[in-house]
């Protein structure tokens, strides 16, 4: 099956206008013999990167036991950027690779996927992300996250964890920083220092921790009429 180059139309959350992704090809090779179904498929664009599956099927058992491996290089993180409105500039690079077992209709993935050079930054945003590198280790129904970052001049801050969809989805994240800027407008410059613990059950987040404020600039431009006044 070869759909060659073409289009793909994606909609706008919250919006009638559809956003066009051009791909130069896509193909899918399949040699279909009694006891097994070997396929390929492959996905070529310039801003979405390259998909590579390979797989093989027992198409014998009720279960279909599939096993494989996939590559994913020069996903472009810019083309997500029309979907998060709060950002100015997002940009980074995803690549990974892996392999494929279980059955078909319940696959288990094992494999990395790795952002390098990201960067997450707009007027909008408290906190701007730069020289974002972040790893999800891919084993069956959980992943393990690591990665960090730069902010500002000196503002270094990393994040590590587990999400797990074996029984509904549920995680556990740890977030730590230095020297933090964050802007609250019109008013405050700080800098903040989280220690911060997340953990998702049951479609609820818990946080719990600390965040410091070494160091920070409020300025007041403007008091409301009711303010008391300075004594003498």
């Amino acid at each position: 099956l070869d759909a060659d180059g073409g289009t793909l139309r994606i909609r706008q959350p919250d919006d009638d206008q559809w956003l066009d992704f051009p791909y130069d090809s896509l193909r899918l090779d399949s040699t279909l013999r009694p006891q097994r179904v070997d396929s390929q498929l492959r996905f070529v664009s310039g801003r979405l990167g390259e998909l590579v599956l390979q797989a093989q099927i027992d198409p014998r058992p009720e279960n279909k036991p599939v096993n494989g491996e996939f590559r994913l290089s020069g996903f472009d993180l810019a083309v997500l950027r029309p979907f998060v409105p709060m950002a100015e500039r997002l940009e980074g690079k995803l690549q990974g690779n892996g392999s494929i077992s279980g059955h078909l209709l319940t696959p288990q993935v094992n494999g990395q996927l790795r952002l390098d050079d990201g960067e997450l930054s707009g007027s909008e945003l408290p906190v701007s992300l730069e020289d974002l590198q972040l790893q999800a280790l891919i084993a069956g129904e959980q992943v393990q996250l690591s990665g960090n970052w730069r902010s500002g001049e000196q503002g270094r801050g990393n994040l590590s964890g587990e999400i797990d969809w074996s029984q509904g989805l549920t995680g556990d994240l740890s977030l730590q920083g230095q020297r933090l800027p964050v802007k609250v407008e019109p008013y405050a410059e700080l800098e903040v220092e989280p220690d911060l613990q997340l953990q998702l059950r049951a479609q609820r987040l818990a946080v719990s921790g600390r965040v410091g404020v070494p160091r920070g600039l409020i300025s007041v431009r403007e008091l409301p009429p009711s303010t008391v006044k300075v004594s003498g």
